[in-house]
């Protein structure tokens, strides 16, 4: 059960999430990242309003307002030393 402390840090974090600046990334790139996220996006994601996925060599980190309507507010690269002791570990 989340105490009142707990409560407030969730919404907090919540509000930081829903003002973040969007990322700008070049034409084409960004053109890849929507194609991929509107054609591999999962049923359980398209519930979600944040939404992390690998595509290329990076997460991208959207928020999802629905169908081809996303804001991107995250890149951050793959490290493979990382995934294989992630996968290694599950």
């Amino acid at each position: 059960m989340l105490n009142q402390l707990d409560y407030y840090k969730y919404f907090e974090i919540i509000d930081k999430v829903k003002t973040a600046e969007q990322i700008i990334l070049p034409k084409d790139e960004y053109a890849h990242v929507i194609s991929e996220i509107n054609t591999n996006m999962s049923e359980m994601d398209r519930t979600k309003n944040l939404v992390t996925k690998p595509i290329g060599d990076y997460y991208y980190t959207i928020i999802n307002y629905g169908y081809n309507d996303y804001r991107i507010i995250g890149k951050r690269p793959i490290i493979d030393d990382i995934e294989i002791k992630w996968e290694d570990n599950t």
